[in-house]
Order: structure tokens, then sequence, then C-alpha cells
């Protein structure tokens, strides 16, 4: 497939919705030989490296983008993980808006906090 140019905000794989369909062998292995956190955010932090700096069309990953991944992968149930990045390979656009403001940690469990300007609604 080829890469997004600079008129693409989206990958062309997602922009069509056939990521997951195109690379299902890929992405069950990767999920799949993740089978602690750990490992998922050892797979995380490989990508983070390799392509660190680099704008792919959906993001630019940067340092300080690893701290609150690495909160968010070590102190979630890994499979809840592991789904959301399943249904995320499968349906991108619809579930790529839409996130919480906050991550709060308490206790080593992950909750999420919207904040809202007056007269703004959740989606």
């Amino acid at each position: 497939y080829p890469p997004c140019n600079e008129f693409d905000i989206y990958p062309q794989v997602l922009q069509l919705g056939n990521f997951y369909e195109a690379q299902s062998t890929q992405i069950d292995a990767r999920l799949k030989s993740c089978s602690t956190n750990h490992a998922l955010l050892n797979l995380v932090c490989k990508h983070a490296a390799q392509y660190f700096e680099q704008p792919n069309g959906l993001f630019r990953w940067r340092s300080n983008l690893l701290e609150p991944l690495e909160a968010l992968i070590l102190n979630s149930p890994l499979e809840a993980l592991i789904a959301h990045l399943t249904a995320m390979s499968k349906h991108y656009l619809q579930l790529k808006d839409g996130y919480p403001d906050l991550m709060v940690i308490n206790n080593g469990q992950v909750h999420f906090e919207e904040v809202k300007a007056p007269g703004d609604k959740l989606r």
C-alpha cells in the first residue's frame, strides 16, 4: 500500500477501512506475541524508536508520548488493551476520536476524565 502523502491525512488502508483485512495475519501475530503488559510496552517502544520524530499520517512518535503510554499499558488489563487495538485496526475511522482528556491512575487502576468547556458536549 502506498504511504500517505502531503495531501492525505491517513494512509489509504485506513481511509478505505481495510487495514485489518489487508494485514490481519501480521496484526494478530504481533498482538498474540504480547502475552504480558511488558511485552506490549516493549513492542510500542520498539516502534517508537524505529519511527522517532517521523510523521506517519497518524501521529509523530516523540519522547513525551512514551510516558503516558507506559502508564496506560502497565496499569490496564492486557485483554482490554489487545481488544481495543484490534478494534482500532478494524474500525479506525469510527474509533479515532472521542477519547477522554485526562488519564488518572489511582492505586494501579486507570480511569479517564473528560474536561468540557461550557456548552460543549460529550462525543
